[in-house]
């Protein structure tokens, strides 16, 4: 199994883990559920993005807030479909921008390797920036 398909699956069991103890509506299974279904709805978002460069990750994200809304029931359902919401967005958004950032790679004739590495370069910057 390549290092991203692994590092996806340590990242879903921990948020399998920690969402469900700051949000209590949300169910751990609701959690995997996203999980199990977000890199389909990326990948079909990334190639919707390389065609028309519109990113539908928002579109996906509220499919994924209607269905856990509808799992979760009347009381639980607002919190737990928003944070699905999130959870669907953030996952499916990262593929269409990527995939918008190969696009200008390719425009401006940079390699695909370089492009690779600087948004590797610039999330690991982000992520110390940020907090």
């Amino acid at each position: 199994m390549s290092i991203g398909g692994m590092g996806y699956i340590v990242f879903a069991i921990i948020a399998v883990i920690a969402i469900p103890m700051m949000f209590p509506q949300v169910k751990w299974y609701y959690v995997i559920l996203a999980y199990i279904f977000a890199p389909s709805l990326a990948f079909c978002n990334a190639y919707g993005a390389g065609l028309t460069d519109i990113n539908m990750a928002y579109n996906y994200g509220k499919i994924g807030l209607f269905m856990m809304t509808t799992l979760a029931g009347k009381e639980q359902g607002v919190v737990a479909g928003m944070v699905d919401c999130g959870l669907v967005k953030s996952v499916v958004s990262v593929s269409c921008i990527l995939m918008h950032d190969l696009k200008t790679g390719q425009l401006t004739l940079t390699s695909p390797r370089t492009m690779l590495l600087s948004q590797a370069i610039g999330t690991a910057i982000g992520c110390m920036v940020s907090p």
